[in-house]
């Protein structure tokens, strides 16, 4: 039986063996992230869920960035479920093939970053800056790009949560801090780049 479970968890915490590729374990893992997204997003489940009940056009909007998040969190948990008895089994402390992490990581910063492709102040500014359609690659690609390079770069806080954060949520939650890095930049990045066109 133990067996059975170091195969399960090590099947699930390699997303399907995607994380023992000999090429860029990481960055495969957070495309993962990009499906998945796409599936919570597009999803009628929590429409149906919800079918008796009257939505404002912005309950509309937001449930599935929030059913999207409540994905993302339940992987997050199931993550550090399964990364415990992998660890426990290989007796490793963050071994390169565990992706479930970037995947967690990229799905967060996806749904966090999603909004902007909606928001007014944003999408205002379209004529002057670049086409829709240029905007909504902008708003898929950046995410994923910011945190690739904060995943890999670790900038403190998450360098030391890398470094002293032991055990399976030492290995989760440095990829969810990098997700906040990400996103915070991603929308930083937004506010100067509109402002310039605004001032």
């Amino acid at each position: 039986m133990a067996r059975f479970h170091n195969f399960i968890a090590e099947l699930i915490v390699t997303i399907g063996y995607i994380g023992k590729s000999k090429y860029f374990p990481g960055t495969l893992g957070s495309l993962v992230a990009y499906p998945l997204c796409y599936f919570c997003i597009g999803t009628h489940l929590p429409y149906n869920i919800l079918a008796n009940f009257k939505l404002s056009e912005y309950e509309l909007f937001i449930l599935p960035i929030l059913f999207t998040l409540i994905i993302s969190i339940l992987l997050f948990f199931i993550g550090l479920f399964f990364v415990h008895i992998y660890l426990k089994s290989t007796n490793q402390q963050d071994p390169a093939e565990v992706v479930i992490d970037e995947v967690v990581g990229q799905m967060l910063s996806l749904t966090l970053c999603f909004p902007a492709m909606f928001l007014p102040r944003f999408v205002d500014s379209l004529p002057q800056l670049l086409t829709y359609s240029g905007y909504q690659y902008l708003v898929i690609i950046m995410p994923f790009m910011l945190f690739r390079l904060f995943d890999i770069v670790k900038p403190w806080p998450i360098n030391w949560i890398d470094k002293n954060v032991k055990g399976a949520f030492g290995v989760m939650i440095d990829d969810v801090v990098a997700a906040i890095f990400a996103s915070v930049t991603f929308y930083t990045i937004l506010f100067v780049w509109t402002d310039l066109f605004y001032s």
